[in-house]
């Protein structure tokens, strides 16, 4: 049989049932913890999106998830009657049944502690072979990609996705036309065309790329593939005026 306990400083109901909440977590050893909210990527109050519970302290709950500008709460066992928040951000105190936690727009490590019921949003920083880094991913070395190689000898293909380098390989006999996916904001492709019959291709009938010839191109929502560099062996440089951004080359738009 358990005992449930409080300091004999004044209390609010509302914290005392918070703890008391925080108890009966610890002691439910079959629970689920989640996070939902208009904030997270379904931006609803029915899809939970699932906490991984530390091996290392069983009241400890964790998850990454990129949220956008709005309320989240935590919720045990997918039960709409036991959520906990509040009014803070990014850390604070959740009561059952209490506010909605306003969030910020970022990537966030999520934590939650049944057993004390904090809870905290951290966006931290990724150091690889560095242990101090200053942006979200810091490496101190080389980065490199693997190639996908791609055969064109039909004159056409699409670019698979999930891929960041590809090369344009068989022996077309004519102009090759790319096809693509809809990217990731920010995502960004290489292409470098070396088919040997010395054929020509575009990509989405939108940039050329000559035979030898390599570009570089990221997604931005709302607008799509735009190309940053490369094209017909020559260098290309983004250019601004006012709201439109140009490209110094034949497949500059603007």
């Amino acid at each position: 049989m358990y005992q449930i306990s409080f300091p004999k400083r004044k209390m609010s109901m509302k914290r005392c049932i918070a703890l008391a909440m925080g108890m009966l977590l610890v002691m439910a050893a079959d629970a689920q913890m989640s996070i939902i909210g208009p904030a997270t990527p379904a931006g609803d109050w029915t899809t939970d999106f699932d906490m991984v519970q530390n091996p290392g302290d069983s009241a400890v709950w964790t998850l990454s998830i990129y949220l956008s500008d709005g309320l989240v709460k935590f919720r045990k066992n997918h039960d709409p009657m036991l959520t906990w928040g509040d009014v803070t951000f990014p850390t604070g105190t959740g009561i059952l049944g209490g506010s909605d936690i306003p969030a910020d727009p970022g990537f966030y490590l999520v934590s939650f502690d049944t057993s004390t019921l904090a809870y905290s949003f951290s966006q931290g920083f990724v150091g690889i072979n560095n242990t101090t880094p200053n942006v979200a991913l810091d490496i101190a070395g080389a980065f490199a990609q693997r190639t996908a190689h791609l055969d064109v000898t039909s004159n056409s293909a699409t670019v698979p996705a999930n891929v960041g380098l590809v090369n344009l390989i068989g022996a077309p006999t004519g102009a090759v036309y790319l096809e693509t996916f809809p990217g990731i904001d920010g995502q960004r492709l290489i292409i470098h065309n070396s088919n040997t019959s010395g054929q020509p291709a575009s990509f989405e009938g939108t940039y050329d790329i000559v035979a030898g010839g390599t570009i570089e191109l990221v997604f931005v929502n709302a607008v799509g593939w735009k190309i940053t560099s490369g094209g017909g062996g020559s260098d290309i440089f983004w250019s601004q005026t006012g709201a439109t951004d140009a490209i110094s080359n034949t497949n500059a738009e603007g």
